[in-house]
């Protein structure tokens, strides 16, 4: 009897933390690193320090959001010399697709191509605009902030562990860890804004530990609930 019981117990508990991962990885994959309004855009600009210099870059960014799809591309507007470089990301039923044009030519970015710097800066194509839209697990963590979200996940590289607004779903920091647990990298928001009731970043630091270089993003101006034309996310106009 005891024995069933038991059983009966680790079944259910099984379950419950199997409920529990899937409700996590739900929750995460609504977390949003800029805004969750269905169309925006923004001005941002880089400054990208290592070496014992700086390099800054301006960018304009527009994003659109359906019930099933999610498009963004980010452009480099300064300085002139790099102002054809540009990166599309589109997000549908049919997975994710990532272009990223340079000076050369435009090309394809692999699924699997996680590690791809974007304008010389810390951020790379899977860590831009998403906190960890790869992962295959997640569980969530008690945070001592009851107006936050903690939720670790478990990706092919290693664990990712996300802060954001219960209210909002806004990302507030990532630490990222690599498959034997050394922290790699750390992304904080240390400053919010505000505009039409929805929060946004309006300061931002992406530190790699590693190489001892950061990059810090600052949000100038930001429209959202534009009509942005889908004719901006064509890969062949880019």
């Amino acid at each position: 009897m005891r024995f069933l019981i038991r059983a009966a117990f680790l079944f259910v508990l099984a379950v419950s933390v199997q409920a529990l991962e899937r409700d996590a990885l739900a929750v995460l994959a609504e977390a949003t690193l800029f805004s969750d309004a269905p169309a925006y855009s923004l001005l941002m600009t880089m400054s990208i320090s290592g070496g014992g210099t700086v390099k800054e870059r301006s960018l304009s960014l527009k994003s659109l959001r359906g019930s099933d799809t999610e498009k963004t591309l980010a452009v480099v507007t300064a300085p002139a010399f790099l102002n054809k470089m540009a990166f599309l990301r589109i997000r549908d039923a049919s997975g994710t697709r990532q272009w990223l044009k340079t000076s050369n030519a435009v090309r394809r970015l692999a699924e699997g191509n996680k590690n791809e710097r974007l304008f010389g800066s810390d951020f790379t194509a899977a860590d831009f605009l998403d906190a960890a839209t790869d992962a295959r697990s997640a569980v969530f963590v008690s945070e001592d902030d009851a107006s936050l979200v903690a939720v670790r996940a478990e990706t092919d590289d290693g664990a990712r562990l996300v802060r954001f607004g219960k209210a909002d779903g806004l990302v507030r920091s990532v630490d990222y860890f690599d498959n034997d647990g050394t922290l790699l990298k750390r992304y904080r928001v240390t400053e919010l804004a505000e505009r039409g009731g929805r929060p946004y970043p309006k300061t931002a630091v992406m530190e790699d530990l590693k190489s001892g270089g950061s990059t810090k993003l600052t949000v100038t101006g930001m429209e959202d609930s534009s009509p942005i034309p889908d004719r901006v996310f064509n890969p062949n106009a880019l």
